[in-house]
């Protein structure tokens, strides 16, 4: 299960930390362009698991609805 927690939101850009829960372990920051919709992993070019891509899905929900929880998690509980 991965968990999402609000870093920092501004008019341009929205970051979220991503725990994977299941370990009880930061994997990192996502921070999400709000127009472009271009990503930015502070730890890694590009995605390579799970857990960023379901954040990532889930921000991109989040701009779209413009409603941004301080927490959110994807999977089993």
């Amino acid at each position: 299960m991965v968990e999402f927690f609000l870093v920092a939101n501004t008019s341009d850009e929205v970051t979220y930390k991503m725990v994977n829960a299941d370990l009880n372990e930061v994997i990192g920051n996502i921070t999400v362009n709000k127009k472009t919709k271009d990503y930015k992993l502070d730890y890694a070019e590009e995605m390579t698991t799970h857990y960023e891509s379901a954040t990532y899905k889930f921000i991109l929900g989040a701009i779209e609805r413009d409603n941004y929880p301080k927490f959110a998690f994807d999977g089993w509980c």
